[in-house]
This record gives C-alpha cells, sequence and structure tokens, in this order.
C-alpha cells in the first residue's frame, strides 16, 4: 500500500514537471511571438549629454551604452564596434569629442563619431571609474589593479596626465570653481578630499554616516554635497567639521543639487523638479519624472525617464531627445564580424524598452548595402579590448561597487590603426534580415535557458 502511494506520488510530481517545463516553453514562444509583452531585466534611461555643437546635441549616453545623431535620426552605438562592455562610463571633451572608459583604458571617440584608442600609453593604465568635466579640462578618476591604488588624471585628445594617486579606492570626483571634490566610502564613514587643479592635497575631512552603499559628490560654486545611498533612502548632506549634516532627504531618486546662471538652484526628489534655497526644496509644476541634473558648456539639461529635456530656472523646456526616436546601430559602421555580437547587444536593449514600455522607433529609409571597404573585417579596437582583462565599469557616478579589474596592454602599439571605419550617407540598419532573426531565436534560447535552469534550482 505505501508502495502504491509512493508511485501515485511520484507519477504526479512528474506530471506537474513536464507541465511546469511545458509552460516555460510556451512562455517562451509567446515572447518570440509577441515581442512587446516581454518584461525588462532593468529601467533603460539616458545619463547625460557627451558631444554637441551649434547644431544641437551629437552624442549622448544611456545606461547601457552610446546613442549618436546620424543626420535627422538617433541611432544606438554598439559597444562592440569600439571594444567596450555594454554600459561604458563616458566623458565629454573639451572642444568636442568624447573619452570613453574601455575594460584595457580609454578610448577616444571623434566629432564624426570614429573611435581610436588614446595615443598616450598611459591612457592604457587602469580603467576609469568616474568623469568629471570644467569649461576647459577633463579629470577623471582611475582605478588600477594590479597596484591597488587610485589615480585622478585629466585626459585630452593626445595626453594623460596623472595629477595624484593614493591607495584608497575613491568613489567620484567633480569639479569646483577652485579645487577638485573627491569622496569615498570608509568604514561606516563618507570622507572626503579636496585637490588643487594640478593635484596638492587642500583639505581632508570625514564624518561616521553607516549603513552607505553608495556616495557622489556635486559641488556648488565651491561647496561639496554629497548624495549617499543607504538601503531604504537616499540623503543629501554636507559634511562640516567631521560632522555629517543632512539637508534634503528622499525615497530613492535624488538629482543635483545643480547652480543656474541666474544664482537659482534645482534639486529633483524622487522624480519631482524644485528649486532649492535655504535647504528647503520647494517643487514646481512639471509633471516630468526627472532623473538627473546637469550642464555642459553653459546648457543646463534635464534627464527624465525616458529622454532629455532643456532645463531653465523656471522648469523644464523643450524635448532634446526620447528612447522612443532611438533606432538601431548603423551597419555600415560596424566591422561584419563584430555584428552578430551587435544585434544580440541591440535585442536586449529593445526588450529593456518594451518592459518599460517605450515604443519602438521604425526606420522608413530603404535598406542600403554599404559601399566597398566601409568595414573592416577585423576591428583592432575591439580585438583589443576583448584581450584586455575583463572590468564591470559602474553607473555614471556610483561607488561603492568594488575595484575594477586593470587593463592589459595588449594592442595598444597598434593605436594608430585603430579608426573606426565610417561611411557618409549609409543609411542601411544592422544585420540582414535573416541574421537577424536567427539572432533573436538565440537570445529568446537564452531567456528560456536561463527560465529552465530557475526551475530545475527551486524544483531539483
Amino acid at each position: 500500500m505505501a508502495k502504491a502511494s509512493e508511485m501515485v506520488r511520484d507519477d504526479l510530481e512528474k506530471r506537474l514537471r513536464r507541465s511546469q517545463v511545458g509552460t516555460l516553453c510556451l512562455l517562451g514562444m509567446l515572447a518570440l511571438c509577441a515581442p512587446r509583452h516581454v518584461l525588462a531585466h532593468s529601467q533603460p534611461g539616458v545619463s547625460g549629454i557627451l558631444d554637441q555643437d551649434a547644431a544641437g546635441v551629437q552624442v549622448l549616453r544611456l545606461y547601457q551604452g552610446l546613442v549618436q545623431r546620424d543626420g535627422g535620426k538617433w541611432r544606438f552605438v554598439c559597444s562592440k564596434s569600439y571594444g567596450g562592455g555594454g554600459q561604458d562610463l563616458a566623458g565629454s571633451l573639451p572642444g568636442g569629442g568624447v573619452a570613453i572608459a574601455l575594460p584595457m583604458g580609454v578610448a577616444i571617440m571623434a566629432h564624426d563619431g570614429t573611435v581610436r584608442l588614446h595615443p598616450d600609453p598611459e591612457g592604457q593604465n587602469g580603467i576609469l571609474t568616474a568623469f568629471a568635466r570644467s569649461d576647459d579640462k577633463l579629470f577623471a578618476l582611475r582605478w588600477r589593479d594590479r597596484l591597488m591604488v587610485s589615480d585622478v588624471v585629466e585626459i585630452s585628445e593626445s595626453t594623460v596626465r596623472v595629477l595624484w594617486t593614493d591607495t584608497h579606492y575613491w568613489s567620484d570626483i567633480a569639479v569646483g570653481e577652485g579645487s577638485l571634490a573627491l569622496v569615498r566610502i570608509g568604514q561606516d564613514e563618507i570622507e572626503d578630499l579636496r585637490l588643487s587643479f594640478e593635484g596638492a592635497v587642500l583639505s581632508e575631512d570625514k564624518a561616521m554616516l553607516p549603513d552607505v552603499r553608495a556616495v557622489t559628490v556635486r559641488v556648488m560654486g565651491d561647496v561639496p554635497y554629497y548624495a549617499a545611498r543607504l538601503q531604504n533612502q537616499s540623503l543629501l548632506g554636507r559634511l562640516q567639521q567631521g560632522a555629517w549634516q543632512t539637508v534634503l532627504t528622499a525615497g530613492n531618486a535624488l538629482a543635483g543639487p545643480l547652480l543656474m546662471a541666474d544664482g537659482t538652484t534645482l534639486v529633483a526628489l524622487d522624480g519631482v523638479l524644485s528649486t532649492f534655497s535655504n535647504d528647503v526644496a520647494t517643487p514646481l509644476t512639471d509633471a516630468d519624472f526627472v532623473t538627473g541634473l546637469y550642464q555642459l558648456d553653459g546648457h543646463p539639461y534635464a534627464c527624465t525617464r525616458t529622454g532629455l529635456r532643456d532645463l531653465a530656472s523656471t522648469g523644464l523646456g523643450a524635448q532634446l531627445f526620447d528612447l522612443s526616436e532611438l533606432l538601431g546601430p548603423n551597419e555600415c559602421t560596424v566591422p561584419e564580424d563584430a555584428r552578430s555580437d551587435c544585434e544580440l547587444e541591440w535585442q536586449h536593449l529593445m526588450v529593456e524598452l518594451l518592459g518599460a514600455n517605450i515604443p519602438l522607433a521604425t526606420d522608413d529609409s530603404p535598406a542600403a548595402e554599404c559601399a566597398a571597404g566601409s568595414t573592416a573585417s577585423t576591428n583592432a579596437l575591439a580585438t583589443a579590448g576583448q584581450s584586455g582583462t575583463e572590468a564591470a565599469s559602474a553607473g555614471a557616478g556610483a561607488a561603492g561597487v568594488g575595484s575594477p579589474s586593470d587593463v592589459s596592454q595588449a594592442g595598444a602599439a597598434s593605436a594608430g590603426q585603430l579608426d573606426s571605419a565610417q561611411t557618409s550617407g549609409c543609411a542601411c540598419g544592422i544585420v540582414p534580415r535573416v541574421q537577424r532573426r536567427a539572432a533573436a531565436f538565440g537570445y529568446m534560447a537564452l531567456i528560456m535557458w536561463g527560465m529552465f535552469l530557475r526551475f530545475r534550482r527551486k524544483y531539483p
């Protein structure tokens, strides 16, 4: 009798497992047939402007990559085409162009979109973890894992100059009127440091603040403000003679403060744009959810949930970019041997957009064959990036994520050969239709396999 009961129970468990596996497969097929209902892995968004000219914004950074204006269109820039890792930090170079943090050092994206390794060998020592721009200089924090040291470096198109070195891992950097401000997380405390623009230590301070997960710094005039992320809330505060002073509290999202040209200061608490005066935030009437407040070359702007907006002291202005305008990479700028990887990268971002209920843009321009020689069969920059030690880049200004890995020197001698191919007027989409369909099925197969593994772990 007991054996019979056990056999019945085993049979029911087998049927249940078959039913659940069948359900997983059905969900996977539904995802293939109706991709607009696939859930996102994370929330997509815009983190800042990287390059602009008299015609407007030319390059911007997403949480998941870069975007470049292509005529009147916005196109996703595949990180595999320049040896990146998909969530690469980047900073705006004075005078135009972009410095990109790669797993093996620094790459320079010119105004026309071509990308090359930085020509200074010093640029390939370590991984950049944060950028800070003044009107005429670009500074960055760098971590060298092999030596376990942090550097403050000054980056131009031709040089990378080390200003200061320390044995601690520093989380963020900002530029004030007369100095640089650095911040790091210690043992239940926050530590700040002021440096001259030549790297001389001006002052140090620290204060107790338990349970800090991440910290960033912004400078108003020459007064640093620190945004500290705790387990259940975010704090904006100052360090004053060894004590932490909380100024504002938010449940999750905290942006700013940003000092406008007329003296008005703006912040955003949990997405609500507000003026900030006498340590008090007064909400404005804008309904758009604000995730970031920044300024580039005298141009203030706001990052919102789905794009970029102009910014004035009275509130949000015109729309500069929206994720619903984003098109896939231009095939003509992607080496042939990197197109499948680029397609998977683009497919992943599309899943993120659809999961966030952001409609996908459609490209009405006719597909065109790329001109002969417009792509390279082997992209030396991408190869050099893959040969370097893999490193995870933190989000812009994020802190406390662990030390990035040091970079390999492989490929540095080939820097002069690393320009990405570009073809003017080429409006072809990424990857032919058959390859695109195969890549989509491959991507969804990975999702189904992940779901199956989760099922196996839950029901061994």
